[in-house]
Order: C-alpha cells, then sequence, then structure tokens
C-alpha cells in the first residue's frame, strides 16, 4: 500500500511538471507546437504577401444622411378656388415663371370687367370737377398737385384706379406660375379640386443642386476641412458612385455629440431628392507603415501580424493606430521591407511552413 502510494505521487509530481512546462511556455510555441502535429513538412500553406513601405495613411469617415436640395420651393395659389388646369406632374422638369396649374377665372374676368367699367365713371366725374374749374385735361397740371389730388379723390377717379390694379391681380392669381426652375414634386392637386392658400399645390427643388446632410461625432471634427472630396453611394439598386464635396460645416454641437454637415453632389444624376445615402471620406493624414485588416488576427487577446521569411510564418506582436474599413496603421511591431501575410493567417503558426502565392 505504501509503495503504491509513493508510485502515485511520483506520478503526480510529473505530471504536474509537464502541465507547467506547457503552461509557461509561449504562445508562438504553443502555436508552433499545434501546427507541427497539424502540418507536416511537405504541407505548406499557400498565402499572399505584401511587402511594408512607408505610404500616407488615408483616414477614412463614413456619412449617412439623405439628400437635400439647395433650393426647394412649395408651391401654392395666393388665392382659393377650383383647379380648372394642371399642366405638370411629378418628375417633370420646368422653368421659373412656367404657368403648373390655373384656377377658374369666371369670376376674376367680372370682377375685372367691373372695375374698367367704374374706372371709366370715375374719370368721367373727374373731368367734370376740372370743368367746374374751367379747365380741360390737356391743362390740368397748371393745378397744383395737391389739388389735383383733391380731384382725383372726390371723384373717385384714384379708388377706381385701385380696383382695377386689385381685379388684374386677382386674375393674375389664378394662374400658378413656378417660382424657381427644377423639378415637379409631390403634386397633391387634381383639376377641379377647391384649394385654399394654406393647401400645398406641389414642390419645386433644384434637382442638379443636391447635397448630402448628415451628422459626424464631435471627435471626427478635428479631421474636416471644407473642400474635402468624397465618395457617395445611395441604397437603390445600382454601383454607381458620385463625388462629392465637403461644402459646409455646422460650428455646434448638438446635445447628442454629434455635428451637422453638408457635402454637395457633382452631377448628381439619377439622384433623388429624400434618398438614403452613404459618403466615405478619404482624409490624409502621415506616413505610416499600413497593413490590410486581413493581416491581423487575434492571439491570446493581443494583435498579431504574420511575416513570411525563407517560406516560414513569423509571429509578430503589433501595436495599431489608425483604422479605415480596409487598412490599418502599424505604430509598433513592423519595420519597412519585411513580407506580412494577408490572407490564410487564421490557422498559421510561428515558424509554420508557408507557399506565397504571385
Amino acid at each position: 500500500m505504501q509503495l503504491l502510494i509513493k508510485y502515485t505521487r511520483k506520478v503526480g509530481y510529473a505530471w504536474s511538471l509537464f502541465l507547467l512546462a506547457c503552461t509557461t511556455q509561449s504562445a508562438p510555441q504553443q502555436e508552433t507546437a499545434l501546427a507541427t502535429k497539424a502540418l507536416k513538412a511537405n504541407e505548406a500553406l499557400p498565402v499572399k504577401t505584401q511587402t511594408l513601405d512607408n505610404q500616407v495613411f488615408n483616414y477614412q469617415l463614413l456619412l449617412n444622411g439623405k439628400l437635400e436640395a439647395k433650393q426647394v420651393s412649395e408651391v401654392r395659389f395666393k388665392q382659393g378656388g377650383y383647379v380648372e388646369q394642371v399642366y405638370v406632374q411629378n418628375g417633370q422638369v420646368v422653368q421659373a415663371g412656367q404657368v403648373l396649374a390655373e384656377l377658374s377665372t369666371t369670376e376674376a374676368d367680372l370682377n375685372l370687367q367691373k372695375a374698367q367699367n367704374n374706372l371709366e365713371a370715375r374719370r368721367a366725374d373727374y373731368r367734370d370737377k376740372l370743368m367746374q374749374h374751367r379747365l380741360d385735361l390737356k391743362n390740368e397740371n397748371e393745378l397744383a398737385p395737391e389739388i389735383r389730388q383733391n380731384f382725383r379723390i372726390v371723384s373717385g377717379l384714384a379708388d377706381a384706379e385701385l380696383q382695377l390694379k386689385q381685379a388684374e391681380l386677382q386674375l393674375q392669381n389664378c394662374r400658378l406660375r413656378s417660382p424657381v426652375a427644377g423639378m415637379v414634386a409631390d403634386v397633391e392637386v387634381k383639376t377641379q379640386n377647391q384649394v385654399s392658400t394654406e393647401r400645398k399645390f406641389c414642390v419645386v427643388y433644384s434637382a442638379g443642386q443636391l447635397e448630402l446632410v448628415g451628422e459626424v461625432l464631435e471627435s471626427e471634427m478635428g479631421y474636416l476641412k471644407i473642400g474635402q472630396t468624397a465618395t457617395l453611394t445611395t441604397l437603390a439598386k445600382s454601383e454607381k458612385t458620385y463625388l462629392a464635396t465637403l461644402s459646409e460645416i455646422n460650428p455646434k454641437i448638438n446635445p447628442n455629440g454629434m455635428a451637422k454637415i453638408k457635402l454637395t453632389v457633382q452631377n448628381p444624376v439619377g439622384l433623388l431628392l429624400g434618398m438614403n445615402a452613404q459618403a466615405k471620406l478619404q482624409i490624409p493624414q502621415k506616413n505610416a507603415l499600413i497593413v490590410p485588416k486581413t493581416a491581423i488576427v487575434i492571439r491570446s487577446g493581443k494583435k498579431v501580424v504574420f511575416t513570411e521569411e525563407n517560406g516560414l510564418a513569423k509571429w509578430n506582436y503589433v501595436t495599431t493606430g489608425l483604422e479605415n474599413q480596409e487598412s490599418v496603421e502599424i505604430t509598433e511591431g513592423l519595420k519597412p521591407g519585411m513580407r506580412v501575410i494577408i490572407n490564410n493567417n487564421l490557422q498559421l503558426a510561428h515558424d509554420s511552413p508557408v507557399r506565397v502565392e504571385k
């Protein structure tokens, strides 16, 4: 029994030493052991590499927002009435001053005729006033201006002239004209509809001058400058991209820690008002060592990049800096000229055999 206990203790002690040796191995050594067991000497893993060199790192800022027009006009009739004609439809391009719709002019025509008749009658009264003072229209200017104006008021001529202008304006307002050149949207009125001055007829916006309006984080404001360029895409089923320029930065941070900016879209053919879009601003920062994001793997909670040396993968702990959607800045752990493995690195270990594919 005592011999059995001594033997068990020896075996346990040896097993503990073995476990201790395993746990004290470095991460590369553990990975090497696993790789050696998994891969035979002639099973070199095919990989692709990229030679490190200092280059300008482009910080990438993403902006999500909606497309707005630089010029938008909500068009309404200036007076109420029945709509007799609608001359435009959604998506139609119009010019400034073009007639969009027309109200019934029956009442306006009658008021205009009435105002014209009244004006003639008041002119006759005015002539009578002049004749009473032994003057005719040829020499009425000999009267003092205040006396002449008094005759115009007493005879009703001054009011008749104003009533005629009012009647002419009423007839003119029966025709709804576009205040700006642009594209028609939101046509909400049909013929024979009764409209009021509060009811919107349509919207006309500058389709050739669209802006992407969105918000960026307060911490990203330092990267922005007017004139920076960006590429813009929409959610529409199209692979087309558009160029845009940073045109406005609102110098105010809202309660959510965001600031509003605007990007002017160049040649926005095919884009529509209110579209959801995303812009990518490429902002050059500094010369740095840059690797693709695919080159970085996480081992034991730390960032690792594998390099290729003489057909073997080499383990390198790295420290990273700025990053964008595709690339990461390496601040420590690598040197220019190293050949970084950029694919098939998830199963690599230190000194794993690799075969570089061209």
